[in-house]
């Protein structure tokens, strides 16, 4: 669960040396100064083992030091500086009390408290978090109230340090109702190298090391939840849930009736889908649920929602999957994980939850339906006790008024009454686009029907740095944990409003609202088909009055608005219909009120054309068409170049063609169409141009030009300065040296060795860089050549490197950086491209002098093939 990457700054600087020795007249790194194996673990097996996706911080740690995540020191981090609380106007006043849990001296910059999970038992809270304060021997902390959530103590010396060897976080808490005991846990080594530690108490004050639930060496994003109703069959049952990469990175889960012994681990997945959390029923039927998530295999994959349901105790366990597969929030940046600017590692996971009457709720985000925007969140429920779920909402208003700020991260509570409230994090008002909010909606009626939403911070939040050396920067805690007591929900999230050393940074802020019944009235219906009679599916129903609000069709094209009492303008629209209003809608309190709507076909038109290369002229075969913010499928060309919409209704479409993958020097093109009558669109496909002026050509003719001059330069991260024939012109300045590295690029600046690659343009990767295959290689029995040729003005500078091989991954490569005199191009050409030869695991493209500007052709893509050439000008 904690996606923290500890950094181990003297061990990096160890495994980073630059300082070369000349052995033989070739200059080649200090012997070993990368291990083959850290924390007991070989660096070769580290994709095996699943390692690269597991988020606790021993894995990370483990990364670090096999060299596949940078370290970053705390001095070069994002500088967001101080930034002063506002208070919001209209709405946040209103907030409940914001209470900071961080309590007692903190010292910059070991200042990273986040990653929560908050449980209540009468007067007494309990929220357990990551807290870097004692890293790297300990990474758990907590915090208790014992006055409702008012005030909050922070236990120091953390009473998790001690126990269970190094506690690497990963907050699991709950109180059991028949035991009258707390039990919180971790990941720790003394329950294998990386299992789950557990710690009891009587007050939430006093804790005691406890069992291991599990002993496992590969552990990974444990979560944990108790069965507290008396009528239950399994009352006062735990249940933890985990994935487990040392057994085929599969979701397991143990449980326990005493807190002592603890179950053999029972399967639930056959494949490695991500253990997302553990929830159960508030009622008497005992069941409890798993909900999992498909990732798809890296950042930008589209996921999918997998629940997994236990109605005997956690003895035995069925799959069902939640849905289609959806877009993911954020973008790409976190190593294998999403982000959201700058520092939110979030891959779309949020927090199923379990109402009365079998009814099962779920909040996740994913990709923001409006163009532009990063992340919504959504909401999906089962009234059948898991076995069918509806179609996905969204939950965050501004959605529907065309917002485009993201939302992400959300958490889910509910009362055993069936009151759901759903919090996340929010920049609809930001002032910065990095600063935020905290925002929540509540459903009086088991999900029936939501509230409007509203900000739970009583501030705009400061986006929080993370300065903390031995916690990965990409990091502001995975995932909060919400829980209901009674008739309350209890709410903790990262906060950055405190400013220490001038610096914000995270704490971990809770906030509780009381939970009430439904009032206003109740606005259905049903959105069909007018000549058909069909139910339309995904119509969106907008009232408009005391307040504003909106929702959209079911499957069987029912849709139903809780509103407060008023007059209401009610339109209902779907694509390809005409949309119809209807005045005058009157809510009563309490009341009932049924509005059907037949919606009629619009006029539609035919849409066609061709995708053009304005490169070559030649039409682009497999080139994707698509007609933006519409339900209609995608287009491809055919050979010709030739696409076609045969129906689409009128009006006025954003349309936009991209060319295939495999044509990566091209751009998309979007044209702003109107039509009333079948029209013809054609599309002139431009190179990809950066914000310098450098494009990229990739359908030039391969001309390999072998080296003829020697460079003594072997081994490993090793780097020699060359003198260049002629001066060369790279993004506005000239240069007269490039520095050769082993690891597959040349830079104009500095010797730079990083063997971690990273994709471009980032100001983290290395600057002022040509980059025909970044990646950790290693120079052996192969070599690296140059060679000049031609005449003044137009000669060539080649530097070839042959036969080079991986340092832990296999793979032969052999390839060129062609420099031209004459018009300071680049061309990267391939002549060998075994295994990862092909750019699996590299980076490839140019990058400026500040890092803020690149043109990356691929990064950690398997594209490169034996006579492929690449060439980079500048195209203004």
């Amino acid at each position: 669960m904690s996606h923290k990457i500890c950094q181990i700054p003297l061990l990096l600087i160890l495994l980073t040396l630059t300082a070369a020795l000349a052995i033989g007249g070739f200059v080649s790194p200090v012997a070993a100064q990368k291990p083959t194996s850290v924390l007991g673990e070989e660096c070769a097996r580290v994709y095996e083992n699943g390692i690269d996706k597991q988020a606790n911080i021993r894995a990370a740690l483990i990364r670090s030091g096999c060299g596949l995540e940078e370290a970053v020191p705390a001095a070069a981090l994002t500088d967001m500086g101080p930034t002063n609380p506002t208070r919001m106007a209209g709405g946040p006043n209103d907030a409940p009390l914001n209470v900071n849990t961080i309590t007692g001296t903190e010292t910059y910059p070991k200042v990273t408290q986040s990653e929560s999970m908050v449980w209540g038992n009468g007067s007494v809270i309990v929220v357990s978090y990551n807290d870097s304060s004692s890293a790297p021997g300990n990474y758990s902390g907590v915090s208790v109230s014992t006055d409702g959530g008012s005030t909050f103590t922070r236990l120091l010396p953390s009473p998790f340090a001690n126990g269970h060897g190094t506690n690497y976080g990963d907050p699991i808490v709950v109180y059991n109702g028949r035991l009258n005991t707390w039990f919180a846990g971790d990941m720790a080594t003394s329950c294998g190298r990386q299992g789950v530690g557990l710690w009891t108490s009587i007050n939430g004050v006093t804790w005691t090391p406890g069992a291991c639930a599990h002993n496992g060496n590969f552990d990974d994003r444990e979560s944990l939840w108790v069965d507290n109703n008396p009528a239950s069959p399994y009352f006062g049952r735990m249940y933890i849930s985990w994935n487990d990469y040392a057994a085929g990175q599969r979701i397991y889960v143990t449980y326990s009736d005493n807190g002592n012994t603890w179950s053999a681990p029972v399967q639930l997945s056959t494949t490695f889908i991500r253990n997302v959390q553990l929830t159960g029923s508030t009622g008497t039927d005992g069941t409890v649920f798993v909900v999992g998530m498909d990732e798809g295999g890296s950042a930008m994959s589209n996921r999918t929602n997998i629940m997994y349901r236990s109605t005997n105790g956690g003895a035995a366990w069925t799959q069902v999957v939640m849905g289609s597969p959806f877009a993911p929030p954020g973008q790409a940046g976190c190593g294998y994980f999403a982000r959201i600017a700058p520092i939110w590692r979030h891959m779309g996971w949020g927090q199923p939850g379990v109402g009365p009457s079998g009814v099962v709720h779920y909040a996740y985000a994913g990709r923001g339906v409006n163009p532009g925007d990063l992340g919504d969140i959504y909401y999906t429920r089962s009234i059948d006790n898991g076995s069918t779920w509806s179609t996905p909402i969204v939950l965050n208003t501004d959605q529907a008024m065309g917002g485009t700020r993201e939302q992400w991260m959300p958490s889910l509570s509910v009362t055993a009454e069936g009151q759901v409230q759903v919090a996340w994090y929010d920049r609809r008002n930001t002032t910065d686009g990095q600063n935020y909010e905290y925002w929540g909606i509540q459903s009086p009626d088991n999900g029936e029907s939501w509230l409007q939403d509203a900000p739970i911070s009583n501030v705009l939040i400061a986006q929080p740095e993370q300065p903390d050396s031995s916690v990965q920067s990409c990091y502001a805690g995975d995932y909060n944990y919400h829980s209901a007591y009674e008739g309350t929900s209890y709410m903790t999230w990262t906060d950055g409003r405190n400013a220490i050393s001038g610096h914000s940074q995270q704490d971990v802020y809770f906030a509780q609202v009381q939970q009430s019944g439904p009032t206003g009235g109740i606005l259905q219906g049903r959105v069909t088909d007018a000549s058909s009679g069909s139910p339309l599916v995904g119509a969106r129903v907008r009232a408009i009055g005391a307040i504003e609000r909106s929702a959209l069709s079911g499957s069987d094209g029912g849709y139903l608005l809780r509103l407060p009492a008023d007059s209401y303008t009610v339109t209902a629209s779907a694509f390809g219909r005409l949309p119809l209003t209807m005045e005058s809608v009157l809510i009563t309190e309490e009341g009932t009120t049924i509005q059907n709507f037949l919606l009629v076909m619009a006029p539609s038109h035919r849409i066609s054309g061709m995708v053009v290369s304005s490169l070559t002229g030649e039409p682009i075969a497999n080139a994707e068409v698509r007609i933006l913010d519409t339900p209609l499928p995608s287009a491809r060309t055919t050979a010709d170049g030739v696409y076609a919409f045969p129906t689409v209704p009128d009006g006025t479409y954003n349309i936009q063609a991209s060319p295939p993958s495999s044509a990566r020097c091209i751009g998309a093109q979007t044209q702003e169409v109107y039509f009333d009558a079948d029209v013809v669109v054609d599309f002139w496909l431009d190179s990809r141009v950066d914000a310098f002026g450098y494009s990229c050509d990739d359908a030039i003719d391969f001309n390999w030009i072998p080296g003829d001059t020697l460079l003594p330069l072997i081994g490993d991260d090793a780097s020699l300065p060359q003198a260049l024939p002629f001066p060369f012109t790279f993004y506005g300045s000239v240069y007269s040296t490039i520095h050769v590295s082993t690891n597959g690029n040349g830079n104009f600046l500095a010797p730079n060795t990083a063997y971690v690659n990273q994709c471009l343009p980032s100001a983290g990767a290395l600057r002022g860089m040509v980059a025909p295959l970044w990646d950790d290689l290693f120079v052996g029995s192969g070599r690296i050549w140059t060679k000049v040729d031609g005449e003044a003005p137009n000669r060539l500078f080649i530097i070839e490197w042959r036969d080079v091989t991986f340092y832990s991954a296999q793979g032969v490569a052999t390839f060129e950086i062609i420099l031209e005199e004459g018009t300071a191009a680049i061309t990267f050409q391939y002549n060998r491209t075994d295994i990862s030869g092909d750019g699996r695991g590299a980076t490839v493209g140019i990058q400026d002098q500040a890092g803020a500007v690149g043109l990356q052709y691929s990064c950690n893509e398997p594209v490169l093939i034996v006579g492929r050439a690449i060439k980079f000008f500048l195209a203004r």
